[in-house]
């Protein structure tokens, strides 16, 4: 009976409670029974006063509308002083949580057919159970976030609450339960409202179920005198503890569950209709066909009427008597029949019987049994319990969550607990300190995860804003607390410490393992028709050479593991001798298919291991050495002892060979991340003592482990020690060719999909309206997936895969699709996301197909299962245990999962069974077995379902249910033709109620508008596909997969001591002194109200964090800028209880913000504060008690953060210093030396210039680069001013505001050895080897660029050339295809490693290698040596999606460097420019081509002195190590560079950059090309048929500081008097700073005169035009010809 939990949304969330409401009217006991509608709601919690109602009264319709829908107090009052004053107040927001709280069964039918007083007795104390768990959850779980980031929990003054009682199911089977509805609206403890931590709500749910049921039970006991028997929940992994009454009929239960009744009572009035038709009996086949049809009738929609409770309980009584119960006999057997309830406090002060119960929870039974500690040791009451729930509690330390626990939380533990006590009967006052005694105890034998930081006095913890009242401080967030058991990490330890450990004595040659496994390859190739993938043959020959003690093999569902693992068995068997190696697995299942396809003994982890530790192994080797030695004895003659003895030896020898580690062999794991770390802990030990290797495999994405500790297998991925396998073999699609052949091929598609759903690949942002940003992959793939046949079909309900419906349709559309399948033969699977949903479809399936005549339909010819169905002949069914005893015709024994056809019902109630996947191998299985260990098997859990393999796999999502994305990756991977997800969606009534219901009729009005389709107010509600997609995304998102518990301290401990929180944390104490001080600052100046209004608004963080720092530079300025708030704004007065406003008061608070920023804040950015990572010291001059109490918690985040800063300061100076230094230290003041306050000034500098460059993105190296042009970059500007003028203090020199900033080059080319090697042509190669690889990557660019010319006729990149005037060699075509190129180049004996190498192939995130051009436009990047080092490529015009850049290139390789390497270089480029030749400067590599074509008519008119040279960069920017390359070639200077990036935004960006790249003296001489504005670059001039135009504007550039003056002009409002008088300033800094002495004169010159010209057009008179304050030379001349033109 757990507590439900949803989620309220603000947009009608609570609407379903009101609905059956039948008024607001507080109601008699009489009321209940005669008027219909359930009954109002009453109110709940401490925070009921806070908000103008009382606890116990009737919560009005309105009242909650207003508090849940519209987001105000009950009465409609504002809600002020909240801490999150810019929270969703839409229909977005989360106004609340519903708990609902439900009981036994037993109990809820006991409470129906009772008399009036014990009737309202089991009400009274479903009531207080109900009130004492909301005390406890107020008290204990309920929390608010504080700080940014919520990074502090602080708790809160009491919660709202409404409670509404309901009756019964949809069904109208008795079914007491309330909604507790939770106001997500809290006031904290300090006085500040915010709203409800969710993290905790959510972690505590369990926590809060359990003790409700033990309340519950106890007062049931001590009111009733009820006893209570425990029963198995029939739910599937439950660790539910499930009480029924003692006295109510199981049958009784059993028949007034969901729909049960209704369809008996539906299927027996179809038989009597039948009989009336028909006049006689149906056969057993029309008798399964009427049960299908009862269960369509049974089937119902919710009732919106809801009848008084007196007509329902007589029905309930009625059809208890009908069923043969009478009501007073089911009284008379369960009242008083209760013992007397322990003393609870007596239970928590007996320190023996906590000790043993906490024992009971951390020890495993094994570890009893050693110790020597028996149940009749202890105390009675202890004894009993342990006694009857031993087999929970052996591993409860982690088994308090079975599924994939590394780390328990203290909710965990306290579940646990009372899980464990819940036979226990208590005084209800007391329970909680018996509980919290054994929780203490058990915390103690733990280690944290989250150790508390902070040092807490006493007056720290009573401190509500700091403090949790306990011991430990609201940041540190005790109610998020994690543990993990010391034994497990001491585990985790020893596999790491084995993972790096070497095994003793091997060492094989690789090539000889490369040509083994090699020669494997070709004859499993001549065998089966393939050979091995390249993937699998590079994984085999790692885990054979490698000589680690545990090595890995990991890979999705289908890549070969299998068959890797049979290459490195016989591979293994070549190298080492034959039966040496041995597998397991967790499952029996698994380990036998893993024996059968690698020929190799395999056994269960569990057996090995029991193996060992209960001596059993070292018992058979012990009978081995007698029976071996006895068979030496040459006076033994006895011919039958020794048969005898021959064949118990031949039995132990095959045990051993199974069941023992083989020594210097191999173990192989199969499905590793299923088996828990203390298992591979313990296997590993056994391993290492007899030099065995343990290689595991499997998929850490998939189901992890079920026991204590897991994550072992994923941590081996994360840190790179596996083989990966990426190439997905399993899923297949058939073809038809032209000759009407069918083919089979794999379907890339379905693994692309699988892939993107294993990987948890999200797609990018896109679209308007619902944020997708955070929308998996796979959604999109699945549904635009065809299905079987190829069909991709798309509707309002379904798209490729994933299908959407109300829950009939989507469950008969899954059930009929299997169904269909298994009429016609076909191999198919029912994939449930429920447990008790399983038997429901397996009932549905078998009906149907015993009306078929399928399976036999004779009741007296079907047996009885243990999943309470039965089975005749023809049904599949599934065995659930393993029977080692009982084996098939291939010595294949029965195993939990297998999969069978019932051939035979035995008269004796067994079964004759074969196996679905060989009929030739059959069983008998006897009565017991049947009975206990078979079910019905065409529905299974996604759990179940892992390592099975099927043609076509449906998975159905009932509504309400949901997975994980592991277990539904493992549903949508079973199938090898089509696997498809049929999801249950709400009914529109019910989903009127909620989020998504307003969020989709948003995005669909978007896209009617959008569209400009009309549309109706039913076209805007989404489609059933919509919500199938959005519960699809959430799924897939849900991610369980494990880390190990190390990682999880790691991590955590890296979190809570990363620099990002501490500062946050720091921030929240400082904000403790400041917030109040600037409050006070406001007041004073506006008034209290005014300054309580501006705090609630969205500015206010900002004008907090900006104020405070501005306090810190400044104080008296800070001040008068408030006070000019005061003037401008004017004193808010109020008038009894009505506040004048001022005019937008938020406006204010921004604008004071933004005026401190700019006034004192910003202009000191990057200057030497001294202030510790740059947070704002808080002066304590003026503190008082509580200031103080938060300095103390500020002082020692202080310390956390200056002792993070020193370590990475360290580690960061070191690296900027060392060997390895970045080239823009060069440019640095020199190092001082150390621990004095010069040191300590330069590397403050130092690591400010590096985050300057970090946080801007600077790649040049000028250490601040240029200094930017950009208007919306102020504090960009501000920082480099600051940061250079630290720079030239500390050289003591002021030449460096130029040269040493960003013109001082040093000459980074090594000078040839030998003075007759050409500097143009060298390429600095290291060793032979290398030199050798460099040309083997050559050859590989040069055979693809011929490939691909051989492509390129008929191509859109044809047409493009030629359109360009590009020649036809200078282009070519790379064809579209994922991996067209790729098959190509390995078809022609290219290395994939060459093409990897080469930057040609890249591996996607997902694990697969494709081609890294595709249709594009391929364009050959030379080096000096005519070699091909790279390509640039572009995308197709007519096919690249919006917002993709057109151009892309090589990444770095070892023979190419984006930021060196240029299109256009090459042995003749690097002549020309030798010989004076002039660099044209282009932005892409087309402008570069169709510029040649241009230099070279040019060249040959001779209009041209000395020869153009067109280069474009390889990067989307120029780059400073491409500049060198030209420098390198011309001597160390540019000669003559003209600039043709082209005019619009992107060209002029890299026209400002290179700028700021070139040397002043190249600066002087450079030009500039001003293309016109409809064809902004050269090669649109050229497709324009503009060539000749083009050809004249290259003959006459125009200096290059002339273009940038008018580049600063055009960005210049002349009109605005502050921009007119900033526009000198920025000529200066960008433009006249950067050019060598005699040239500024004349760039002065020209910028007075645009000046002039930009003032004249905007009509500035003489008075407020602005004059450059330098007089020029005599010789200055306003016509500046230093630059000398083409001509």
């Amino acid at each position: 009976m757990p507590i439900q939990l949803t989620k309220i949304m603000a947009d009608g969330g609570v609407n379903y409670l009101l609905d059956t409401v039948a008024n607001d009217q507080a109601r008699t006991a009489m009321d209940y029974y005669t008027t219909p509608g359930n009954t109002p709601g009453v109110w709940m919690g401490d925070g009921c006063a806070r908000l103008g109602v009382k606890s116990g009264q009737v919560a009005s319709k309105n009242q909650v509308s207003n508090l849940f829908t519209r987001l105000t107090g009950p009465n409609g009052e504002k809600l002020t002083n909240q801490s999150q004053p810019d929270r969703k107040t839409d229909g977005t927001a989360v106004s609340g949580f519903d708990l609902t709280f439900t009981i036994p069964k037993s109990v809820s039918i006991l409470w129906a057919v009772a008399d009036d007083r014990t009737r309202r007795t089991i009400m009274r104390c479903h009531y207080e159970a109900i009130d004492e768990t909301m005390r406890w959850w107020q008290d204990e779980v309920a929390s608010t976030r504080v700080g940014r980031g919520g990074i502090s929990q602080m708790k809160v003054k009491g919660v709202t609450a409404v409670r509404f009682d309901h009756w019964d199911t949809r069904e109208h089977d008795p079914h007491l339960h309330s909604h507790v509805t939770v106001s997500n609206i809290v006031e904290r403890a300090d006085g500040g409202w915010g709203t409800l931590d969710g993290r905790t709500v959510y972690r505590a749910q369990v926590n809060a179920s359990e003790k409700h049921a033990n309340i519950l039970l106890d007062r049931l006991a001590q009111e009733l005198g009820l006893d209570f028997r425990e029963r198995v929940d029939p739910s599937e992994n439950s660790k539910a503890v499930v009480m029924n009454v003692e006295g109510v009929p199981d049958e009784l239960i059993r028949r007034f569950s969901t729909r049960g009744m209704q369809t008996e009572a539906a299927f027996d009035r179809l038989v009597a209709q039948w009989e009336e038709d028909h006049g006689a009996p149906p056969s057993y086949k029309e008798r399964a066909a009427l049960k299908e049809q009862a269960f369509q009738q049974a089937r119902r929609a919710k009732d919106k009427e809801v009848l008084p409770l007196g007509e329902i309980i007589a029905r309930w009584v009625q059809q208890a008597k009908e069923l043969g119960y009478d009501p007073e006999t089911i009284l008379s057997e369960t009242l008083d029949r209760g013992s007397q309830a322990f003393d609870a406090a007596t239970l928590a002060a007996s320190g023996d019987l906590t000790d043993r119960l906490s024992w009971l929870l951390l020890t495993q039974m094994k570890e009893r049994e050693q110790q020597g500690i028996q149940p009749d040791d202890m105390p009675d009451d202890a004894a009993q319990l342990a006694e009857q729930i031993e087999e929970e509690t052996a591993d409860l330390v982690t088994g308090a969550v079975r599924r994939n626990a590394t780390t328990i939380s203290r909710w965990q533990v306290n579940s646990a607990v009372e899980r464990l006590t819940r036979q226990i009967r208590c005084d209800p006052e007391a329970r909680q300190k018996f509980t919290d005694a054994i929780s203490a105890k058990v915390v103690e034998r733990l280690v944290p995860v989250n150790p508390h930081r902070y040092e807490m006095s006493d007056e720290l913890i009573a401190d509500p804003r700091i403090g949790d009242g306990i011991s430990s401080a609201l940041t540190d967030n005790a109610l998020l607390d994690t543990y993990v058991a010391p034994r497990l990490l001491d585990a985790e330890r020893h596999l790491f410490d084995l993972a790096d450990k070497h095994q003793e004595g091997w060492n094989p040659d690789r090539a000889t393992v490369e040509d083994m496994v090699r020669e494997y390859s070709e004859r499993m190739e001549e065998e089966e028709g393939h050979g091995m993938a390249d993937d699998q043959a590079k994984a085999a020959v790692g885990l054979l050479a490698g000589d680690g003690m545990i090595l890995a093999l990991t890979g999705p569902a289908g890549t070969g593991k299998t068959t890797t693992m049979r290459a490195v068995k016989q591979t293994y068997d070549r190298l080492a001798g034959e039966g040496k190696v041995i597998g397991m697995a967790t499952s029996a299942k698994a380990a036998a298919e893993l024996g059968n396809s690698l020929q190799i003994p395999t056994n269960t982890v569990a057996k090995i291991l029991m193996d060992e530790k209960t001596g059993a192994a070292q018992k058979r080797r012990e009978d081995i050495a007698r029976i071996e030695e006895r068979r030496k004895d040459p006076d033994w003659h006895n011919l039958l002892e020794r048969e005898r003895d021959d064949r118990t030896l031949a039995r132990l020898y095959a045990e051993r060979e199974s069941c023992e580690i083989p020594q210097d062999g191999i173990v192989i794991v199969d499905e590793a991340s299923m088996t828990s770390t203390m298992d591979l802990h313990d296997l590993a030990r056994l391993c290492e003592a007899r030099n065995a290797r343990l290689i595991l495999t499997g998929d850490p994405h998939q189901l992890a482990a079920p026991g204590e500790g897991g994550g072992f297998l994923g941590w081996l991925e994360r840190t790179g020690r596996d083989m990966k396998l990426t190439s997905v073999w399993r899923f297949m699609k058939r073809s038809v060719d032209e000759h009407g052949e069918t083919h089979t091929e794999v379907n890339s598609q379905e693994v692309e999909a699988g892939l993107a759903l294993r990987d948890g690949v999200m797609d990018e942002p896109k679209g308007t309206g619902r944020d997708r940003s955070s929308t998996p992959a796979a959604t999109r793939l699945y549904a635009n997936l065809p299905d079987a046949d190829g069909n991709l079909i798309q509707n309002a309900t379904e798209s490729g895969r994933i299908h959407g419906g109300d829950g009939t349709s989507m469950q008969d559309k899954a059930f009929e699709r299997t169904l269909d399948s298994l009429t016609n033969g076909g191999n198919s699977l029912l994939i449930v996301a429920t447990n008790e949903s399983v038997t429901v479809m397996n009932d549905r399936i078998t009906t149907i197909l015993q009306a078929r005549g399928i399976v036999d339909a004779n009741p007296m010819a079907r047996i009885g299962l243990s999943d309470g169905l039965t089975a005749g002949k023809g049904d599949v069914i599934v065995t659930r245990r393993n029977q080692r005893r009982i084996k098939d015709q291939k010595g294949g024994f029965v195993k939990n999962g297998d999969m069978w056809t019932v051939d035979e019902v035995l008269q004796d109630g067994g079964l004759r069974l074969s196996r679905r996947d060989d009929a030739s191998r059959s069983v008998t299985v006897n009565p017991d077995y049947v009975r206990e260990g078979c079910e019905l098997g065409y529905a299974v859990t996604a759990h179940r379902a892992q390592g099975m393999t099927v043609d076509q796999g449906n998975l159905w999502v009932p509504n309400g249910a949901s997975i994980t994305r592991e277990l539904l990756y493992v549903a949508l991977t079973r199938g090898r033709y089509c696997n498809d997800i049929w999801i249950d969606t709400p009914d529109m009534q019910d989903l009127k109620d909620s989020y998504d219901y307003r969020q989709w009729r948003q995005v669909n009005q978007a896209r009617f508008e959008a569209e400009g389709r009309a549309y109706t107010d039913d076209d805007l509600n989404p489609t059933p596909l919509q919500l199938a997609e959005s519960k699809f995304s959430a799924m897939a998102r849900s991610s369980g997969e494990p880390i190990t518990a190390t990682e999880s301290i790691e991590r955590n401990r890296a979190e809570v001591k990363g620099i990002e929180r501490l500062v946050d944390e720091r921030d929240l104490y400082a904000d403790m002194i400041t917030e109040p001080r600037l409050i006070a600052a406001c007041a004073d100046r506006l008034g209290e109200r005014a300054a309580e209004a501006m705090k609630e608004g969205t500015a206010w963080e900002r004008l907090l964090n900006v104020w405070t720092k501005a306090q810190a530079i400044d104080p008296e300025n800070t001040s008068r800028i408030m006070d000019d708030m005061a003037t401008l704004t004017g004193r808010m007065e109020g008038s009894g209880d009505k506040l004048f406003d001022v005019p937008d008061i938020h406006g204010v608070a921004r604008n004071v913000a933004d005026r401190l920023a700019r006034e004192i804040v910003e202009p000191v950015e990057g200057s030497d504060l001294g202030w510790l990572h740059g947070l704002a010291p808080i002066d304590a001059s003026t503190d008082n008690e509580a200031d103080m109490r938060a300095r103390s918690m500020m002082e020692q985040t202080e310390r956390m953060i200056r002792d993070h800063d020193e370590a990475m300061d360290r580690e960061r100076i070191a690296t900027l210093t060392g060997e390895h230094a970045p080239t823009w230290m060069e440019r640095m003041p020199d190092m001082p030396v150390e621990n004095g306050e010069e040191f300590d000034a330069w590397r403050r500098l130092v690591l400010d210039v590096d985050r300057f460059r970090s946080d801007w993105n600077v790649r040049t190296a000028a250490p601040l680069g240029p200094y930017t042009t950009q208007r919306d970059e102020r504090r960009r500007k501000r920082q480099w001013s600051n940061l250079r003028k630290r720079i030239v203090d500390m050289t003591d020199d002021t030449t460096v505001s130029s040269d040493a900033m960003q013109a001082k080059q040093p000459d980074p080319t090594p000078k040839p050895a030998n003075p007759d090697v050409n500097v143009r042509n060298m390429r600095t190669i290291g060793t032979s080897g290398e030199s050798l690889a460099a040309a083997r990557l050559a050859r590989t660019n040069r055979l693809v660029w011929e490939h691909w010319m051989e492509g390129t006729d008929d191509t859109w990149v044809s047409e493009s050339a030629h359109a360009h005037g590009l020649a036809g060699n200078m282009a070519a075509y790379a064809p579209a295809g994922r991996t067209v190129t790729l098959d190509w180049a390995l078809r022609h004996g290219i290395p994939m490693q060459d093409m990897v190498q080469a930057g040609l192939v890249e591996k996607t995130t997902r694990g697969e290698y494709i081609d890294r051009f595709r249709d594009r436009m391929m364009m050959p990047v030379f080096d000096g040596h005519g070699d091909i080092v790279a390509f640039c490529a572009m995308a197709n015009p007519r096919t690249k999606p919006a917002g993709m850049r057109p151009w892309t290139v090589t990444e770095d390789t070892s023979i190419h460097t984006v930021g060196q390497d240029l299109y256009g270089d090459g042995p003749q480029t690097r002549d020309m420019l030798a010989e004076g030749g002039r660099s044209v400067w282009c932005a892409t590599p087309l402008d570069a081509a169709a510029m040649m074509a241009v230099a070279e008519t040019m060249q040959r008119d001779g209009v041209t002195a000395s020869p153009l040279v067109p280069l474009a960069s390889c990067a989307a920017l120029p780059m400073e190590g491409q500049f060198e390359t030209v420098r390198t070639v011309q001597g160390g200077k540019i000669a003559v560079p003209v600039m043709c990036y082209g005019t619009n935004r992107h060209g002029m960006a890299m026209t400002d950059r290179a700028w700021g790249m070139l040397q002043p003296g190249e600066r002087m001489t450079a030009s500039g090309l001003v293309l016109p504005a409809d064809t902004p670059e050269p090669a649109s001039m050229v497709e324009a048929g503009r060539g000749q135009e083009l050809t004249e504007l290259l003959a006459q550039p125009r200096p290059l500081s002339e273009c940038m003056t008018d580049r600063l002009a055009d960005d210049t409002d002349f009109a605005d008097r502050t921009a007119r008088s900033e526009f000198p300033d920025k000529v200066g800094h960008i433009i006249v700073d950067a050019l060598p002495e005699q040239a500024k004169a004349n760039a002065l010159a020209y910028a007075q005169q645009v000046m002039d010209e930009r003032s004249d057009i905007a009509g500035v008179g003489d008075a407020d035009r602005v004059r450059l304050p330098i007089s020029l030379p005599p010789q200055a001349s306003i016509a500046v010809d230093s630059v000398p033109g083409i001509q």
